[in-house]
């Protein structure tokens, strides 16, 4: 079932040509949109809502492909300390399966009409701060 956030982020992304999927799941759907064959090519950034109430949690899975090792961790951590210390508006965390996740939750009630351009907003913030954060996580990946 495609919920009615999502049906309304396509929308309005259709309208400001942003390239982007729905995919529908079990338990929610999404809006996934992101920019391919660049640096951030693993960069999806997906705009999930698991109900009607126009509720959106926007996530990145598995950043920039890289994998968190006993080699690499401790530089990871730091990396992801210090993306979280630039930028306020976003949450930089290993997961639990050793991949870097970006998360972003919308704090603000919305409706049908204003989902849209904040998550237009959003997709444009995140991807500019992803693009900032990749050298932190490159650099930790090589040391």
């Amino acid at each position: 079932m495609i919920h009615t956030a999502t049906q309304a982020i396509a929308d309005y992304f259709d309208t400001c040509n942003i390239r982007y999927e729905i995919e529908e799941r079990p338990k929610h759907s999404e809006v996934d949109a992101g920019f391919r064959g660049d640096i951030l090519e693993r960069a999806m950034v997906r705009f999930i809502s698991s109900d009607d109430d126009m509720d959106v949690s926007v996530r990145v899975f598995n950043y920039g492909g890289f994998e968190v090792t006993d080699r690499n961790r401790a530089a990871m951590l730091r990396a992801c300390n210090t993306s979280n210390n630039k930028y306020r508006f976003v949450k930089f965390t290993v997961d639990t399966d050793d991949t870097i996740n970006v998360e972003y939750d919308l704090p603000v009630e919305t409706d049908p009409e204003t989902i849209g351009p904040i998550c237009k907003e959003i997709f444009h913030r995140m991807m500019d701060i992803l693009d900032k954060c990749y050298r932190y996580f490159r650099d930790a990946d090589n040391e």
